[in-house]
């Protein structure tokens, strides 16, 4: 008979809980509940277990990293930003993850503005679809405000 979450389960559900608006690999998770900097593989169980548990307790969704490994990436489906988060990390072109990431953070703080074709232009190598989905969670985020 299970005693509740585990002393893992609870340090992932911490971590989820302060960032809702992001996207955590299992290594993310791991230098997070652990707090190593070389991740060995019983970590790495351990955190997709309990990752896993979590997320059929709370509707959390996972994708499958582009990246070799296939890494799992867990995100909140209710929130965009953490879904284009989770493609972002998913994704296995490296300029492209770059300047999504820089777009994010831009979007987040309010700093990009204008209208949209102008954040394609300047963000070329993000395609388009997550250039459109990141503005209209940043609209939706600045009307909350």
């Amino acid at each position: 008979m299970s005693k509740g979450p585990g002393r893992i389960e609870r340090a992932i559900e911490a971590v989820l809980d302060a960032a809702p608006d992001n996207a955590f690999s299992v290594a993310d998770l791991c230098r997070e509940v652990y707090g190593v900097r070389h991740i060995e593989k019983k970590h790495r169980v351990a955190v997709k277990r309990a990752a896993k548990l979590i997320a059929a307790r709370r509707k959390l969704a996972h994708l499958s990293s582009a990246l070799p490994g296939a890494e799992l990436i867990f995100y909140q489906p209710d929130r965009v930003l953490s879904y284009v988060m989770a493609n972002v990390k998913a994704s296995g072109d490296e300029q492209a993850r770059h300047d999504a990431l820089q777009l994010w953070y831009a979007l987040r703080s309010g700093d990009a503005v204008g209208p949209v074709r102008e954040l394609r232009a300047r963000y070329r190598s993000v395609h388009p679809k997550t250039v459109n989905n990141l503005y209209a969670a940043s609209n939706r985020l600045s009307a909350r405000r």
